[in-house]
């Protein structure tokens, strides 16, 4: 049963982003400005990884994935080159982190904690409504991670990665999207303060 407060803020969200709109895709993809800007010269490594993970998701073979990891060590702009086999590594480590996936733990929808396991055809059309939504938050989140994995790597290319480092590219990662996760979230961004505050800070 999902209380008051979460129902108002999703009947708010979904109003603020519109059914279907396709303007949000290119609201998210905005965020690319903060990453270009934080993220120096590993940014371009980082958007072109974007794209090789996107083509990724149509095809993941193992003969494919080396053929974008060849493509991926090839480039060379602003003086930011990868070393073999950081594609993959980094498409591995992406993918057992889970901050790729755009869900409830989007900080104006926090809503994690509501997870439906019965929905009905309301519930369903809102989710397939926020699709462009969902990708262009995706998409950034994904320009924001490899851009934060180029940079770890450019510092320590050899390094095997430990649990700290994986926080510490994580935590970049989420700044280069503007803390727009619940892992940045304050006090104002929950319980009935969530209402009058959930929207001050929008991309």
């Amino acid at each position: 049963m999902q209380d008051p407060i979460s129902g108002i803020r999703s009947f708010a969200f979904n109003a603020k982003l519109g059914v279907f709109a396709f303007p949000q895709f290119l609201v998210q993809a905005q965020t690319f400005a903060n990453i270009w800007a934080l993220g120096g010269r590993s940014a371009a490594n980082g958007t072109f990884a974007t794209m090789l993970h996107q083509w990724s998701r149509i095809n993941k073979s193992e003969a494919f994935m080396k053929s974008y990891d060849d493509l991926y060590t090839k480039m060379n702009m602003f003086g930011s080159r990868a070393r073999s086999g950081e594609f993959i590594e980094a498409n591995r480590e992406l993918a057992k982190s889970g901050f790729e996936h755009v869900g409830g733990e989007y900080q104006l929808s926090d809503d994690a904690m509501q997870h439906r396991f019965i929905k009905n055809e309301w519930n369903n059309f809102l989710d397939a409504g926020q699709v462009f939504f969902r990708e262009g938050e995706k998409t950034t989140r994904l320009g924001a991670y490899y851009t934060a994995f180029r940079e770890f790597r450019a510092a320590s290319p050899f390094k095997v990665l430990t649990d700290t480092d994986r926080a510490t590219i994580l935590n970049k990662a989420d700044m280069y999207t503007a803390n727009m996760s619940r892992a940045s979230a304050s006090a104002l961004n929950s319980s009935i303060w969530s209402l009058p505050c959930s929207f001050l800070l929008t991309k």
